[in-house]
């Protein structure tokens, strides 16, 4: 495609688009949501089209460094509902270099992802912050990867797992990203970031040693502790409701829960601790 939209708007269906300009082009794929149209809308009097209307700028725009309203692209999906998840990669090239189209996506409870030019950047699932776990299942081996984990807690341990086994420790930095490679063997594989800092503080800001795994669990989860008596466990979730209640302080059946993060706490008098747990 140039710059020239037909008949000022274009609309069609498919992943991607490429766009040149001058010695410059630029490679867009949507990745999410899996089923859109894309529109290409521009041209004189559809500069800044909405809707039927071409609303004037109320300020001159600087049209020496760039060309505004030749052209523009709108992704809507195939169904609305009511909560929409836009996910694109763009790929930025030269006439020597031409930009590439690409990447793959995952969407799971937990991780918005994309493997993309030999990278894994994984994003919270609920497009939030301070994620403890994140995970991308299937991703193609016989390669050196880059993990680009964003949305996580800033400044703490976690460990990147593969298949179960941990490869790597490190910690994130002042706004919550990891950052690191790994060599995956051939096969598909599971890669998990998780949080090695389980413990919540406290009301009273004081901790007992106190350790909760698996985590992330499956099924149970063992508490090891040497100083935990005449203590109640609850455990609840994010939102502070009650889901269990018992007096067992050494192995907790948790298999009725669904997948999602939740607070262990630990009441001993008049001290309670909490642990994030994740459960998948």
């Amino acid at each position: 495609m140039n710059t020239t939209v037909p008949n000022h708007i274009e609309t069609f269906n498919g992943q991607d688009i490429l766009q040149a300009n001058g010695n410059g082009n630029v490679a867009i794929r949507t990745l999410l949501p899996l089923n859109s149209t894309t529109t290409r809308i521009g041209g004189t009097g559809y500069e800044f089209y909405v809707d039927g209307i071409n609303y004037p700028l109320g300020i001159t725009p600087d049209t020496i460094h760039t060309t505004p309203g030749a052209w523009r692209i709108e992704v809507a999906p195939t169904t609305i509902i009511d909560s929409l998840v836009f996910l694109h990669t763009i790929d930025i090239g030269d006439n020597l270099n031409a930009s590439v189209a690409g990447g793959i996506a995952q969407q799971n409870a937990y991780t918005i992802g994309v493997d993309w030019t030999n990278t894994l950047f994984f994003f919270n699932a609920v497009g939030d912050t301070n994620a403890l776990y994140q995970v991308m299942n299937n991703v193609a081996g016989s390669r050196t990867v880059k993990i680009f984990g964003a949305d996580l807690v800033p400044s703490q341990v976690y460990d990147v797992l593969v298949d179960n086994a941990v490869v790597n420790s490190l910690n994130t930095d002042s706004v919550g990203v990891l950052e690191t490679t790994i060599l995956l063997s051939a096969g598909n594989h599971k890669v998990e970031i998780n949080n090695t800092t389980t413990f919540v503080p406290s009301i009273n800001n004081n901790a007992v040693a106190i350790i909760v795994s698996p985590n992330p669990t499956k099924n149970e989860l063992n508490i090891i502790t040497n100083n935990l008596l005449n203590a109640e466990i609850e455990i609840s979730n994010l939102m502070g409701e009650l889901l269990i209640k018992t007096t067992n302080t050494s192995k907790i059946d948790v298999s009725g829960l669904s997948i999602g993060v939740y607070i262990l706490h630990v009441k001993q008098g008049y001290n309670t601790y909490n642990y994030k747990f994740v459960k998948e």
